[in-house]
Order: C-alpha cells, then structure tokens, then sequence
C-alpha cells in the first residue's frame, strides 16, 4: 500500500483543495489482488487504489469511456509473422499505466483510506490526472499512449486500434497494447533496444524479456516454432464448474444431433453465461471446441446445459498440454441447426493459418462464400503492407476475388467496391490482390472438420495432430441417443466403468 501511494505522490496524482460546495465527490477505497504465475503459484501481492467509478455522474464527471480491445485475430497475424520471420518477441508493462492519462473534466475524490492527511483530513483530491476506477481512465490512458507512439513514427493500423506499425530505414516493428501490457517485435535487435528506450523515458515501463504469459496466454519458443497454451485458464475454468474429476471425451458434438429437441433441467444462467464466456475466450488455443460453443452461446439455457458441458469435456484432461501455434483454419457450416448458422474462415500467413472466424450470420445467409469474401477483406485492410494467404474451401469465393466483371454477390457495398476495380486482380500461380494471395483448399484437406462433429475419430485424431492438440478417445454413442442423460448420470457412469475409460 505505501508502495502504492509513493508511486500517486511521485506522479502528482492530485492535489488537496477543500471540499468544493455542490460537486460530486467521487469515493476512493483499496483493492487487494494475488498474481499468480503460469503454473498457478503465487507471484506477488498487489495492492491498488480506485476510484468509486459507479458514483460519477455522465455528463458531469466524465464524457467518453471508450477504449480498443485488441482483437485475438490480430495477435495470431503478429506472432505468425514474428514466428515465420524469426523476429524477437518481447514484453513489456507499463507501471501505474492509467496515472498517465489526462483527463478533460474536473473530478473531485476523497482521500485514500488510511492515508488521510493529518493536516487537512477533511480536504479532497482534486485529480491531475486518471486513476483506476475512473470511467473515463482507460481511454485517458490509450490516447496518451497513442499519441507519444505517433511521434515515435508508429502508425495506427485502421482494422485493429491496438495494432501499430512502425517503418523507417533501420527496420520495421509490431506493436500490440493491450491496456497496460504489451507486445513488441522488430525485424533487428537494435531497433527493438531502441524503441524500449524511447519508451522508457516516457513511462515507468518494466521489461518482462522474451514472451512468456499474456493475457492467460502461455508462449513456449522452441527451435520450430512457438507453443501457445492456455493450461492455467483452463484448470480454472473445471475447478469453476467442478468437474476436475470428471473424464474427456473426443468431440464436443455428436454426429446425429438434433438441437433443438435436447432438453434438460434449468441452470444457474448467470453461471451459465459465466463458464460460455470463459470457453469462447479458451478457443485461442483449443479451436476444438469453438463451433460448439459459440452454437450453445446462443441457445436457450435449458437446452444447452448439457451441450457445455460436452464442451467441457473435451478439452478436460488436456489442459496441461500445449497447442501447437495456429494451424486450425475453418470453413463454414450453413444448415447447421434450426436455431443458429455459423460462418467460418481461415487465413494462412505463409504456411501459418492464423484466423479462425466463427460468428453469428443473419438467419437468411447468402452462403460460405460470402464469409470468406468478408473476412477475408478484414484481414486484408490489418495486415495491407505484408504478403498474406488466404486460403478458401470454396471455389465460388475464389472466383469472386479472381473476376472482376458483375458477380450475384454485387449487392454488398464491399463486392461493389470490389467489382468496380479498386482492387487490382494479378495473374500467377495464385490470384493476387497486390500480395494477397487467395488459394484453394479441398474440404478434406479442411483443418475445420475438428470443430464439427466427426464420425471417423481417426479423422479428428488426425487434424488434431496437426493442428497440436491431442485429443483422447471415447465412444461418443451415449451422447447421441435418446433418451439422454443427466450430466450427472453420464459422468457417474463413467467413473464406474473403467472399461469405456481411456485415460
């Protein structure tokens, strides 16, 4: 704590001044935090001052609360371009980051707790600049680290705001922010020393070394490559649903299910909706099990309980093993159900898949052709100045990106854009926008396929040791016939039957 209130004094992070009649006075209290490592010791304790945010008045106390989230996508471009070009991977943290923000409007706070001042101990904090808990901190902080990272020479990338690029005779640098922290590659070492120097001046920056852990992320280099895991996250995701003792199985979807006739009884939805999103953000590394949660996400509570926990199972008992950095390109499903339809795309930099895309189409899709043609358009505009592939599992979406002449697609305003010729189509080996290059994959070729559900576990076993994640066996015929299951029956009848455990 008195850590703490040194680094506020040392930034002048307010000034006293008596209590201002008819203000809002914005409360201050002290959050306490254990960090834990990779491996789930403890790292340090924290302590942290905040603001009441919850007691400000919109209007008054604060105007724009705003601030970028880096996309997962634009994390995969940027390792597979470091990893395939051999460029260092560095971290770095930015100490007390939101005390760097300047704030626009005057906002009042009571004094720390504990650390009135004896003098004035009935004298507020008229604050300099932006604290934790304030609304508006985080976007304070994002511009001023913005703009000192445009004097630099660093360019914001217009598809991801939390992507900049730099480029000047001595090499080319990648940065991604993620609040406080941050990732940084450079094609030379000098330039990599250089731009953490200028850093430093600026902010009270802590250089972590090579990329280790970011954002429950692990990152383990190895001569071929990098390994990204997310075993910590995932232990914590079991220990949350209490099924750390329960066995895996191979897929999370059965080969003939219904989904809209399951049925069982209804759960916490709060909890529900709490283990979903820790499982759409556990599809970072386990693409396994992205197509079935992101279909369950959208269901009625009641009919997919059993649906997330299958999810569950899938990825238990893999949770201390490593992924193999991206190779799990997708495709798309259409008709999946009768709830939801889904589209897919992969995206290859070099020989690195790096783009899973799984989202919500309308209830009246065109077709799979249109989310490669979209997608595709998306990670062009982030990655424009270095050569990319995009690798498409259906012909119809090459033919677009190879024609030029009027197309059934020419309804969407990017199609349009696209036929008039503002993007120029080269002839070669691929078809080519500039160094886009559009390549065609045969669906079972198809990486995808591990997110849907297989008949042949042969097949899955197969992908899944491309893709780097292992994947244990098990007869999948108790999910799929009626009548079905409790989660409590299916995983009692497992435990009392070693025979059908594969361990």
């Amino acid at each position: 704590m008195q850590e703490e209130i040194d680094a506020l004094h040392k930034n002048n992070t307010w000034t006293l001044v008596p209590p201002p009649s008819e203000t809002n006075i914005v409360g201050s209290r002290w959050v306490f935090k254990t960090k834990l490592n990779p491996n789930r010791t403890v790292g340090r304790f924290k302590a942290r001052l905040v603001a009441r945010g919850f007691s400000q008045m919109p209007g008054v106390d604060f105007e724009e609360t705003f601030s970028p989230i880096l996309k997962p996508t634009t994390l995969w471009l940027v390792l597979a371009f470091a990893t395939t070009l051999e460029w260092p991977l560095r971290q770095l943290d930015v100490k007390n980051a939101f005390l760097h923000g300047k704030l626009k409007e005057m906002v009042y706070m009571t004094q720390p707790p504990g650390f009135e001042d004896p003098k004035y101990p009935h004298y507020v904090c008229q604050l300099n600049c932006s604290i934790y808990g304030l609304k508006q901190a985080p976007k304070a902080w994002c511009d001023t680290f913005t703009l000192y990272l445009l004097k630099m020479g660093f360019h914001c990338n217009q598809a991801d705001s939390s992507f900049f690029v730099l480029h000047n005779p001595k090499g080319t640098a990648f940065l991604l922010v993620y609040v406080d922290d941050i990732v940084l590659t450079t094609s030379s070492d000098d330039l990599l020393q250089n731009i953490i120097s200028h850093l430093s001046r600026e902010f009270a920056l802590k250089d972590l070394g090579d990329l280790q852990y970011f954002l429950g992320i692990e990152v383990d280099k190895f001569s071929g490559g990098i390994f990204l895991s997310q075993a910590k996250y995932a232990h914590d995701i079991l220990t949350r649903a209490s099924m750390l003792e329960a066995s895996s199985i191979a897929t999370p979807l059965a080969t003939k299910e219904n989904t809209t006739s399951r049925d069982c009884d209804l759960v916490d939805a709060h909890e529900y909706r709490r283990i979903v999103g820790a499982l759409q953000y556990l599809t970072i590394t386990k693409i396994g099990i992205c197509h079935a949660v992101n279909r369950d996400f959208v269901m009625q509570i009641g009919r997919a309980v059993l649906l997330h926990e299958e999810a569950l199972l899938v990825f238990h008992g893999q949770e201390q093993k490593h992924s193999h950095y991206p190779k799990f390109p997708s495709n798309g499903k259409f008709g999946i159900c009768q709830i939801i339809k889904y589209q897919f795309l992969a995206v290859e930099i070099s020989s690195l898949p790096t783009d899973s895309k799984c989202s919500a189409s309308p209830s009246f899709g065109r077709s799979s052709t249109s989310a490669d043609y979209h997608q595709g358009r998306w990670i062009l505009g982030t990655m424009n100045e270095e050569s990319l592939s995009l690798v498409v599992g259906y012909d119809s979406a090459l033919q677009i990106w190879r024609c030029l002449e009027e197309h059934y697609l020419a309804s969407s305003k990017e199609s349009e854009l696209h036929l008039k010729g503002q993007l120029a189509t080269k002839r070669g080996d691929g078809e080519s926008l500039d160094d886009f290059i559009i390549k065609f994959k045969r669906t079972c070729d198809n990486l995808a396929a591990i997110c849907k559900p297989v008949a042949n576990l042969d097949k899955v076993f197969q992908l899944s040791r491309v893709v780097g994640t292992r994947y244990q066996p098990y007869n999948l015929a108790v999910l799929s016939k009626a009548p079905y299951p409790t989660f409590n029956q299916y995983t009692s009848g497992l435990l009392n039957n070693e025979r059908d455990l594969q361990v």
